[in-house]
């Protein structure tokens, strides 16, 4: 097979430092934008649902064949930290750590729902 194909789709969850709860109504939505063109310049993700509570996000896509998880993670900490204290929020920081799960293709629609269905704080 002279192609390499691949379809995974990952659901992300990463907390702010300390828990603190600094993504506000006021940056969310342009968060959520800042995220999703991150994704799509990484390569051929697609940012299927996403939605950022006050101290942790939910990041549902599917993970581009050419990069490691680590490394999809780390590009969409990085880019973000970078954006979210350009908005002003200058003690902004992720944790270290994240939880990455492996999504069924016919479970994709459940957890679009769960991520939906966040409290709005």
């Amino acid at each position: 097979m002279p192609q390499s194909l691949s379809k995974v789709d990952i659901h992300c969850v990463f907390f702010t430092k300390k828990d603190m709860p600094l993504i506000t109504n006021a940056i969310r939505k342009d968060l959520h934008a800042y995220i999703i063109g991150t994704l799509s310049n990484i390569g051929p993700p697609e940012a299927d649902e996403i939605y950022a509570n006050p101290d942790h996000i939910h990041v549902l896509c599917t993970l581009p064949r050419t990069i490691t998880v680590s490394e999809l993670i780390s590009k969409i900490k990085t880019g973000s930290t970078k954006w979210i204290k350009r908005q002003g929020i200058t003690n902004f920081s992720w944790q270290g750590g994240y939880g990455v799960f492996s999504v069924s293709s016919s479970k994709v629609k459940v957890v679009e729902r769960y991520i939906q269905n966040q409290p709005c704080v």
